[in-house]
C-alpha cells in the first residue's frame, strides 16, 4: 500500500547543541528524544510542505515526525526530499540527529482518517510503544507549530492518558463555527453530558496510539475529529484543552458543507 523514505542524519544527538529554547528534561527519553511521535497527513501540499519541515526541524527536531503522503498529484514529496536536504545538512554540521520518515500511500479510501491510520501502523513498525503519545498536526501551516503546545500535549498524555486537545485561536471561518456548534450540541446529546472541549474539530490532538488506532480503525475522512472526542467522552476519560495559534485558509479548503451530515453521524454515535 506504501513505501517508505526515511531521513536520518549520522550525529551523535549527546553532544548536540540546541539554538532554541531547550525541551523539558522530563520530557525525553534516555537518548533524548521526546517521549511522543507526530503523525500529519499530507496532500497536495507543494505550496506549504518546505515551510512546515523547516518549523518542525527548527522548534522541535527532538520530534519524531512520520509524514504519510497520500495520493498526492502534484510536486508536494519531491518539494519535501528537497527541504530535507540543507535540514539533514544542517544538522549533520550541529552534530544533531533526526527521525523523520515519508510514507507513501497510492490508495486510501478514507481521506485524511486513512492517511493517519497508515501513519500509526508505521509507527507500531517503527516499535513506538501502545503508550507513547501520539500527536496528530496538519502540513498546512494553519496551525502554528510551538514548542510549548506540543510539550503541554505530550505532558499531559504521559502523565494522566486521556486526549490532549489544542483548541484554535484567532479567527475562524463561518462554517468551521457552525458545524462546531452543532457537533458540539450532538455530542452532548449521545453522550448525555457537556461537551468538555471548546473546539470540537481541530485537527491537533495527542492521544496514547493504542486509542488513536481504535479510534481511527472505524474513522471516515471528515468524522476523524468528531469521533476522537466521542470517544473520550464516553469512557469518562481525562480530556485537556490547551491553546494553538491559528490562521485559516480561505483558499483550498478541502472540507464542504456537505461533510457536516458525516460529522454529525459520528458524534451521535450512529456510524459504528
Amino acid at each position: 500500500m506504501g513505501n517508505v523514505i526515511s531521513f536520518r542524519s549520522s550525529a551523535n544527538t549527546e553532544s548536540a547543541e540546541i539554538s532554541e529554547k531547550s525541551p523539558a528534561a522530563h520530557l525525553l527519553n534516555k537518548d533524548g528524544w521526546y517521549m511522543g511521535v507526530m503523525v500529519v497527513p499530507v496532500h497536495n501540499e507543494e505550496s506549504e510542505i518546505a515551510s512546515f519541515l523547516r518549523q518542525w526541524s527548527a522548534i522541535v527536531p527532538e520530534l519524531p515526525l512520520i509524514l504519510v503522503f497520500d495520493r498526492c498529484t502534484d510536486n508536494t514529496l519531491e518539494v519535501a526530499q528537497q527541504a530535507m536536504e540543507p535540514i539533514i545538512q544542517e544538522a549533520t554540521e550541529r552534530n544533531k540527529s533526526l527521525r523523520v520518515h515519508f510514507e507513501i500511500i497510492h490508495e486510501n479510501s478514507y481521506g485524511k482518517a486513512g492517511a493517519v491510520l497508515f501513519g500509526l501502523w508505521c509507527a507500531v513498525r517503527f516499535g513506538y510503544s501502545m503508550q507513547l503519545p501520539v500527536i496528530f498536526w496538519d502540513a498546512d501551516n494553519e496551525y502554528i507549530l510551538k514548542r510549548s503546545t506540543v510539550e503541554k500535549l505530550i505532558h499531559h498524555v504521559l502523565n494522566w492518558g486521556g486526549l490532549g486537545s489544542a483548541r484554535r485561536s484567532g479567527r475562524k471561518l463561518f462554517r468551521s463555527r457552525l458545524a462546531a456548534g452543532a457537533t458540539r450540541m450532538a455530542l452532548s446529546m449521545s453522550c448525555h453530558r457537556k461537551t468538555p472541549v471548546d473546539d470540537i474539530l481541530t485537527a491537533v490532538h495527542a492521544m496514547p496510539l493504542l486509542d488513536a488506532l481504535q479510534i481511527l480503525s472505524h474513522s471516515r475522512s471528515f468524522d476523524m475529529e468528531t469521533r476522537i472526542v466521542r470517544y473520550f467522552m464516553k469512557r469518562n476519560v481525562g480530556i485537556y484543552e490547551t491553546e494553538v495559534e491559528y490562521i485559516p485558509r480561505t483558499i483550498g479548503k478541502k472540507i464542504k458543507a456537505y461533510h457536516l451530515f458525516g460529522i454529525l453521524v459520528a458524534a451521535l454515535g450512529l456510524s459504528g
